[in-house]
């Protein structure tokens, strides 16, 4: 599963609020985006399965390659979808990693 479909994200929408209400039309992926607990970011230049890694049930997904504008719109979007903080991320753990084979 892409992060595209996992979180109702549209590819190159610049605009934060269309975005939202986009992934509040689709409530599985609003779901998903409430239930969240760690988000993994795998920037190795190899894709394994473990970057198509998604285990909703448990709260976590994992994602390769992204760039900073996708990053900085994940982190948007995680920050208004998940009010109940005013944590970085909306509260999502955040891993960042280079996992090498």
């Amino acid at each position: 599963m892409t992060i595209h479909s996992w979180g109702a994200v549209t590819p190159g929408n610049n605009d934060i609020d269309s975005q939202i209400k986009c992934i509040q039309t689709c409530k599985p992926a609003l779901q998903r985006w409430k239930n969240i607990k760690v988000m993994i970011i795998d920037e190795s230049e190899l894709r394994t399965c473990h970057s198509h890694f998604s285990d909703v049930k448990r709260g976590a997904i994992a994602v390769s390659m992204l760039d900073g504008h996708l990053f900085n719109t994940l982190a948007a979007l995680a920050d208004r979808l998940r009010k109940k903080t005013n944590k970085p991320f909306g509260d999502i753990q955040v891993c960042i990693c280079v996992f090498i084979e």
